[in-house]
């Protein structure tokens, strides 16, 4: 009886263990995996957060303009620079195989500051350039004189008209 039971546990036991090691995930396989995560989370993740404090404070622009004008330039170097974003993600990234099963450790702050670090430059220039352009522009005017006065809040209808021109500025930019 005992044999018959040991013999079954081994049936049943045996090819779920072969299963286990043959779907085991490569590191190719999981670089990948987490290259989609990160591509498909950029806009939830602190990529574009930390770029919009810093263009904020140092252009004092809008953090609504700032969000409009990083989003697509991270999107467009996900889209653009996979193999860094994978080179990225490798450098982060630990693997500890014990062949029937795999754990991943991916160090997403790390991710997130090195992409953050790779779009900056851009994102800094296409600001400069509308920083500069606007600067005459009377909307522009009064945000920067609410903004100073701290008084940026109680002004939505100007800031509604300068997001209509940041979404607009950008397919010119």
């Amino acid at each position: 009886m005992f044999k018959t039971f040991k013999r079954q546990w081994l049936t049943i036991i045996f090819p779920i263990l072969v299963l286990m090691a043959i779907t085991n995930p490569s590191a190719e396989d999981y670089y990948s995996y987490a290259y989609q995560g990160v591509k498909k989370n950029i806009h939830s993740q602190d990529i574009c957060q930390g770029s919009e404090d810093s263009l904020h404070s140092k252009f004092r622009l809008p953090k609504n303009y700032c969000k409009g004008l990083c989003t697509p330039i991270a999107d467009n170097f996900l889209q653009q620079h996979s193999e860094e974003v994978l080179s990225i993600i490798t450098s982060n990234s630990s693997r500890y195989n014990y062949i029937l099963f795999s754990i991943f450790i991916l160090d997403e702050d790390n991710v997130i500051k090195a992409i953050r670090y790779q779009i900056n430059p851009e994102l800094e220039e296409k600001a400069r350039k509308f920083f500069k352009e606007k600067k005459g522009d009377k909307v522009f005017q009064e945000i920067e004189q609410l903004g100073s006065n701290g008084e940026i809040g109680n002004a939505p209808s100007v800031i509604s008209q300068f997001s209509a021109i940041g979404v607009f500025g950008n397919f010119l930019l």
